[in-house]
């Protein structure tokens, strides 16, 4: 539960930061490394 308030947290700040197309990029990536691997999709 902490960990997906971090992810949410680090996903507005991306969004703020990068715009639309690279946070839904960013969170693609995420959803299809992270089932396998979340912490390889962090670092």
């Amino acid at each position: 539960m902490v960990e997906t308030l971090i992810l949410l947290g680090l996903g507005f700040i991306t969004f703020f930061a990068t715009g639309i197309d690279d946070t839904v990029a960013y969170a693609g990536s995420y959803l299809e490394e992270g089932r396998k691997d979340h912490k390889k999709s962090i670092s």
